[in-house]
């Protein structure tokens, strides 16, 4: 009996995905190959809102999951940093960050979660470069619910009074507050170089979030 072949649908048919290199980045249109005042090179594009016909609606961008979270630290804060987010909330240091070059550091959470810091770019044209970052605010005393409605990371917990007493234990000011109407807590503080960490025990209010819903 002669073997029949099968036809794949066309939903399991998929081209190769391009490789995206600095060339093919600096093909696309309007796009231009420049260079950091720190000597790092780079692809630009500039884009203008759509006008006329061109106004119409696009599809989303496919995003596969959350890769991590970027945050900026000064010349020589790396190690402070590694020591606080590893001792006190139980990141783990990787070994796989690039020969970038300038300071920096990639950490790992068990849950999965993955922190990079890297070393401020001196050549960014801030308006004003603060001498530490408790300069940002008025009277140089940062308060931790500062942080609250500003951009800040929120870890859960289940037992927050035991994360609280952590705090108190390695003199870590903190601000606690309730949410409205339910029995959930969250507690604000700040790391070692000013970004506002948020903890809460937030399966108390139905609030959980588990990787399928990132």
């Amino acid at each position: 009996e002669r073997s029949r072949s099968r036809s794949c649908p066309s939903s399991e048919l998929k081209m190769p995905l391009p490789k995206v290199t600095a060339k093919f980045a600096a093909d696309q249109p309007e796009s231009a190959e420049k260079v950091t005042t720190g000597g790092e090179k780079y692809v630009a594009f500039r884009g203008k809102p759509p006008q006329g016909e061109n106004q119409c609606p696009r599809a989303a961008i496919a995003v596969k999951s959350l890769n991590h979270a970027a945050f900026q630290l000064r010349k020589g804060e790396v190690e402070i940093c590694v020591n606080f987010y590893c001792e006190l909330l139980g990141f783990k240091l990787l070994n796989s960050r690039p020969n970038f070059p300038f300071e920096g550091a990639w950490l790992r959470h068990p849950s999965g979660l993955v922190f990079h810091f890297a070393e401020e770019d001196g050549g960014v044209p801030l308006e004003t470069r603060p001498v530490s970052w408790e300069r940002r605010y008025a009277g140089g005393t940062p308060e931790p619910w500062f942080g609250r409605r500003d951009r800040h990371m929120a870890f859960e917990v289940e037992d927050l009074a035991a994360a609280m007493e952590v705090l108190r234990e390695r003199g870590i000011s903190y601000d606690f507050f309730e949410i409205p109407g339910s029995p959930v807590g969250q507690l604000f503080f700040f790391d070692p170089i000013g970004n506002c960490i948020e903890i809460g025990n937030y399966g108390l209010g139905g609030m959980s979030v588990t990787p399928s819903e990132l």
